[in-house]
């Protein structure tokens, strides 16, 4: 049976990175991830405002991601013959990517809350655990990219483009674990390598999987003469 509202949830990733990217638009510049601690709490307490509004903006993000996670997995897993073990495999991913994402926004929201009180040695070790978190769920990130891919080339719900990009998303995102390693350098935290080729990929893939997933949920069935799958 056709589900008129799925697309909508699939439309739920154009959303999600849209305001993952107005968040880091408004964000205030952070500090290097090798500041010392008084700069650090100089960050904290000089901005305090203005990160609670872009940590809203990121919960609000969050729901998104949440909610185009299951759109997806419904889809590839109906397409997966019902069986949509690879899709079930990638969104065990995402929720782990995403349950990551959280504890790191709390992190940082810690350590926004009380700056001044907790000092500068608690202020940044606030900051640097929400990297940490972000660092070691990068295996989870890469389980996300990696099953999803397989999927869409397997089955073909999808354009087999959007795979390859997946496999690409997953391959740098896997880099971000060298932050656990180094606070300086391309594989830090903050680095080309550690964080920003990965994140950069890791939205783009979700903006064009989100439009793919929206176009095929509507009126792209009835010309792939396959039935409309997955619910919101």
């Amino acid at each position: 049976m056709n589900d008129r509202f799925a697309r909508y949830g699939a439309a739920t990733g154009v959303l999600f990175v849209v305001l993952v990217v107005i968040a880091f638009l408004i964000q205030p510049t952070p500090p290097d991830s090798n500041a010392t601690p008084a700069e650090v709490l100089g960050y904290f307490s000089d901005h305090r405002k203005a990160l609670h509004v872009v940590l809203l903006i990121f919960g609000a993000a969050a729901f998104f991601f949440i909610w185009f996670i299951g759109t997806l997995r419904a889809a590839l897993g109906r397409a997966e013959a019902g069986i949509g073990r690879l899709a079930t495999t990638a969104y065990g991913g995402g929720l782990v990517s995403g349950a990551a994402l959280l504890v790191a926004f709390g992190l940082v929201a810690t350590a926004a809350l009380h700056p001044a009180e907790n000092g500068p040695e608690v202020t940044r070790a606030l900051n640097d655990a929400a990297a940490m978190v972000l660092a070691i769920s990068a295996p989870a990130v890469v389980v996300f990219f990696t099953a999803n891919s397989l999927s869409i080339l397997r089955f073909g719900y999808l354009p087999s483009w959007l795979g390859w990009l997946g496999f690409a998303a997953a391959l740098f995102n896997a880099l971000g674990i060298g932050a656990v390693f180094t606070d300086h350098g391309v594989f830090a935290a903050d680095g080309v390598l550690g964080f920003f080729v990965g994140f950069v990929l890791f939205l783009l893939w979700f903006l064009l999987a989100s439009i793919m997933l929206t176009r095929r949920l509507g009126g792209d069935e009835a010309a792939a003469g396959r039935p409309v799958p997955a619910s919101v």
